[in-house]
């Protein structure tokens, strides 16, 4: 179930094209990768503190591992805000539901699926990379897909049969 404002329902409408159809819809569910990080960090800091006695080497584990936990989360704080849709022609991401903001990947892009799936179904499906110069000017690649689905098999059939042109 996906929640959708009267707002983002318009821009999708806007956005599909004559005869597209949405064959599924869905959003992530990244509270449970955030609580799991979080848990997992505050676990850390407090054996930290009591292994550390002096406050020097305390401080610098707090902030050694904040930085940590920000940036390993930064991916599932953005797709929190991700509608992700499943059409006849391509995927689209609504990538932040409070401004306009689609990207849509086509069957080409969608030719090497990589899943990975937790022990309940859910998990992450990445279909193509982004290439990019970082703030250090080092070149990077960045893994685009769906993060946080409920169902990856299922998602990932229509994702197949989306790239190699299979009827849905």
């Amino acid at each position: 179930m996906i929640n959708l404002s009267k707002k983002n329902f318009t821009w999708i409408q806007d956005e599909l094209e004559n005869g597209e159809i949405v064959t599924w819809a869905g959003q992530s569910f990244s509270k449970k990768s955030f609580s799991l990080r979080f848990n997992l960090l505050f676990i850390i800091v407090v054996v930290v503190l009591f292994i550390s006695l002096v406050p020097l080497n305390f401080g610098i584990y707090t902030v050694f591992f904040t930085l940590l936990f920000f940036i390993s989360t930064k991916g599932n704080r953005k797709s929190k805000n991700s509608i992700y849709l499943i059409t006849n022609t391509r995927v689209l991401i609504l990538d932040d539901m409070s401004i306009k903001s689609f990207t849509s990947y086509y069957p080409y892009h969608l030719q090497n699926l990589e899943k990975q799936i937790n022990d309940d179904g859910s998990g992450n499906i990445m279909f193509t990379t982004n290439s990019f110069i970082n703030n250090l000017q080092n070149d990077s690649v960045e893994k685009v897909g769906l993060i946080g689905v409920n169902d990856v098999n299922k998602v990932g059939d229509l994702l197949d049969k989306l790239a190699y042109g299979r009827d849905f």
